[in-house]
């Protein structure tokens, strides 16, 4: 597992839905990632050439745990080394897994990496909030 940067549409979502912790790293308006000027950037501190931070995965998945009480856990499907990952989202008291296809058709059942199933879960998870 590493710890990658969510992809620009999830950022994007993210900062929408209230996301402002530092970052290192900020994405400009054609999805590229720019090294932060400073040390480290919020949303609010981005400049007219950023659109938004880029976090790592487990920035945002922290964030939504801690600031959202929503949980994004991802899984082996039987836990050996080839098999599928999975993501199940916990938020008020409901798990998202099973009728995740009716709502959202970008969202699998299955992934191949943990890293791709955990930005799916997180972008499910962002979309939780109102």
């Amino acid at each position: 597992m590493k710890d990658k940067l969510i992809k620009f549409e999830t950022a994007k979502l993210a900062r929408k839905k209230g996301f402002n912790e530092e970052c290192q790293k900020e994405y400009n308006s054609n999805g590229a990632v720019v090294d932060c000027h400073y040390a480290s950037v919020t949303n609010n501190d981005i400049d007219v050439y950023g659109v938004c931070t880029a976090p790592t995965q487990t920035t945002l998945q922290t964030w939504l745990r801690e600031q959202k009480k929503i949980v994004v856990l991802v899984n082996l499907l039987y836990n050996e080394e080839d098999d599928p990952y999975f993501f199940n989202v916990f938020y008020d008291n409901k798990s998202y897994f099973g009728d995740v296809r009716e709502r959202e058709p970008d969202f699998g059942d299955y992934f191949k990496s943990y890293e791709e199933a955990l930005e799916i879960g997180l972008k499910l998870g962002l979309s939780l909030i109102k």
